[in-house]
């Protein structure tokens, strides 16, 4: 089970930024005499997680997909709770945060719809 904040989603939901994130940053510059000075820093947070449910997978209940609008809406932060570990993230408004659309498009929603997309967080 994955846990954003209260609303409880699928353990089916893909995490596609697994190994896009890097764990370290540097800065390099060049000394008057030509030597190189890095400056290396782990970072404390940052890490991108982007939760994608597919067209054949993790599909949302049209109840998620309000709740975690509403999360959007609201801003601040939210514990996640994932294979086994907590965080603290807030919803990636950079990048887009969240891009979900209806498995069977139609003029109006119904209670009964599923959606796919991705839910888009960061790490703070």
């Amino acid at each position: 089970m994955i846990l954003l904040g209260n609303l409880v989603l699928s353990d089916d939901l893909i995490c596609t930024t697994d190994y896009a994130h890097q764990s370290h940053v540097a800065v390099t510059d060049m000394a008057v005499d030509g030597t190189e000075i890095s400056f290396i820093q782990r970072r404390s947070s940052g890490r991108k997680i982007d939760l994608e449910a597919g067209d054949n997978y993790a599909w949302l209940t049209r109840e998620q997909v309000d709740a975690l609008y509403a999360m959007s809406e609201a801003g601040g932060e939210y514990l996640l709770t994932w294979r086994g570990q907590q965080m603290m993230v807030r919803f990636r408004y950079e990048d887009g945060a969240l891009d979900l659309q209806p498995v069977i498009p139609r003029p109006d929603y119904i209670d009964q719809d599923y959606f796919r997309g991705k839910i888009r967080l960061k790490e703070v």
